[in-house]
């Protein structure tokens, strides 16, 4: 089975809530997999106070606005599965402790946009989380590097 899903468009959110809906009557989990990072700079010295505003609103459009959206759709039937599961594949360049602290394994990354990104992707899941934490949904993050 498969459709077409641009997480981008509202219309292809609620098609895919609908098809899972009448096919399933249920979604046991949801991996939100979204991920863009735009090269508008080097990694090592970009000049962050110069980050266009086409970067930043294309990259938070997927990596935060969209998965926010496509969760908000999908929730009402993660919530009638016996255990729903919500898994946010974030990045560990999110990490304001690491990035504060000038950790060599994010000192390499300096993309305002993407970095930013996934700092409110984690903390959406942990608020999500704390939102769901007395029902059978539970929410996370991982990094996968």
């Amino acid at each position: 089975m498969a459709f077409k899903l641009d997480i981008q468009l509202a219309e292809d959110r609620l098609a895919a809530a609908r098809y899972i809906s009448d096919q399933f009557g249920r979604l046991d989990i949801l991996v939100n997999n979204a991920g863009l990072a735009r090269p508008e700079g080097t990694l090592m010295e970009p000049v962050i106070s110069e980050t266009s505003a086409h970067e930043l609103h294309e990259v938070f459009d997927i990596n935060f606005f969209s998965v926010v959206l496509l969760t908000q759709a999908l929730l009402p039937l993660l919530k009638k599965s016996a255990s729903g599961r919500i898994v946010n594949v974030s990045s560990q360049l999110g990490s304001l402790t690491l990035h504060a602290t000038r950790a060599e394994r994010v000192a390499y990354n300096k993309r305002l946009a993407f970095n930013a990104s996934k700092a409110a992707l984690n903390m959406f899941t942990v608020l999500l989380a704390r939102e769901l934490q007395n029902t059978n949904i539970k929410v996370n993050s991982v990094h996968p590097g």
